[in-house]
């Protein structure tokens, strides 16, 4: 199935997720491996690996796509300053419970934190 295949560009780009370790934009991804993978690949792959679930599509609201490895459940802090993005886990079961309850089926919910990091308070 297209987009499933390791291919060795996919590799690189699955390298690079693991090096940032944090959602990525295509900018980001491009600089890190633009002297490996042209800007037209990234875009062809990041949308095969959206498509079949290898990635998930984060918008913060800033207008600049990122994109994430898939992992546990989790939501994000992100600094208003220096960008700086940190995974938060949150036990979602009780808002889930209190949906369910009032008859609403949740189908995909997003959660973002936006402040200011230690190093910039």
């Amino acid at each position: 199935m297209i987009g499933k295949r390791r291919t060795q560009t996919r590799k690189k780009i699955f390298a690079a997720f693991n090096h940032f370790q944090k959602p990525i934009s295509v900018l980001e991804l491009y600089s890190f491996l633009h002297k490996q993978v042209d800007l037209t690949s990234i875009y062809r792959n990041l949308e095969l690996m959206k498509k079949t679930g290898g990635i998930i599509e984060i918008d913060f609201g800033d207008g600049k796509k990122r994109y994430e490895l898939p992992k546990n459940h989790h939501h994000h802090l992100i600094c208003e300053s220096c960008g700086a993005v940190k995974d938060l886990k949150i036990n979602d079961e009780s808002i889930f419970n209190k949906t369910k309850d009032q008859g609403f089926l949740i189908k995909k919910h997003r959660l973002e934190f936006f402040g200011l990091c230690k190093n910039c308070q």
